[in-house]
């Protein structure tokens, strides 16, 4: 949850997908073991190979292939800074136990998808994994810091299970993939999506009319889908949702009072709901 009058410092672009992985301690990594535990979640094309080097003030440098992805790895005997996580955990539903046990980590991995697989999702699938796998006992949660969003330990342990990685690949599902942030004012709320530039979509904000959070999130949940399977939306396009729900899709307005809390890192798209004779056939 966020408020308009406390905005978390904007992340660096992004350019690839990442998460930062957050742990208790960072272990001595064994690349066998750890590339066998990869390699039993479900086949590969390309059996795991992991390399790791520590050099100067013990910062951990590594390496990992597996499948088609390239992964860079970099390890810190430090917390992330405050200002990643009052953008990510201190803004999340997560609360209580969860929120603090991440909180409370001492030391984090950095994921860098440097290439390899056939797109994002399965970009983002393969750092899940790697996440999951390079934690074992010291994991606490990840971040993910291009979509403003973190997950606990055992939503990331979900990505060892191949049964899970079904549900994983056909949802997508927000929180893990993507961030949904209520934005509340005095006399109104927004909701925006975040992280939508690394899967090479627009991001989504609306402006609320009574509806919860959990309709909100199913209506962008949605719309995620269908840009990152079907077809991009862009400024101008209509869209039907069920039987009475109409939307125009129109290009944040630069002037408007919440941009600078509601944009996204590339293009942001503002819906309006519209009649179903405002519908334009045939976007253009």
């Amino acid at each position: 949850m966020a408020w308009f009058k406390r905005k978390p410092k904007d992340p660096p672009p992004i350019e690839r997908p990442s998460l930062c992985v957050l742990l208790t301690d960072l272990p001595k990594f064994e690349p066998k073991a750890l590339a066998a535990k990869l390699a039993a979640i479900e086949p590969l094309r390309l059996y795991p190979k992991l390399k790791f080097d520590v050099a100067e003030k013990d910062v951990l440098h590594g390496h990992a292939e597996f499948d088609s992805h390239v992964v860079r790895i970099a390890g810190f005997h430090a917390p992330l800074p405050e200002s990643v996580m009052a953008m990510t955990i201190d803004t999340s539903a997560w609360q209580g136990e969860v929120r603090e046990e991440m909180k409370s980590h001492k030391a984090h991995l950095l994921l860098f998808h440097e290439g390899g697989g056939k797109d994002v999702p399965e970009r983002m699938i393969a750092l899940y994994k790697l996440a999951a796998v390079l934690g074992g006992e010291s994991l606490l949660g990840v971040v993910h810091e291009g979509g403003w969003t973190c997950a606990p330990k055992g939503i990331v342990r979900d990505f060892l299970d191949a049964n899970e990685l079904v549900m994983m690949r056909e949802g997508l599902p927000p929180v893990i993939f993507w961030g949904f942030m209520p934005f509340r004012g005095e006399e109104e709320t927004w909701y925006a999506t975040k992280g939508g530039h690394v899967f090479g979509v627009p991001d989504l904000v609306v402006r609320g009319s009574g509806e919860g959070n959990s309709e909100m999130m199913a209506l962008f949940h949605n719309i995620f889908l269908y840009m990152v399977r079907v077809k991009r939306i862009e400024h101008g396009h209509t869209m039907q949702l069920g039987d009475e729900l109409f939307l125009k899709f129109e290009t944040l307005p630069p002037d408007h009072p919440h941009h600078d809390y509601l944009s996204g890192k590339d293009k942001t798209l503002l819906i309006k709901r519209i009649t179903k004779d405002q519908v334009t056939l045939g976007n253009p």
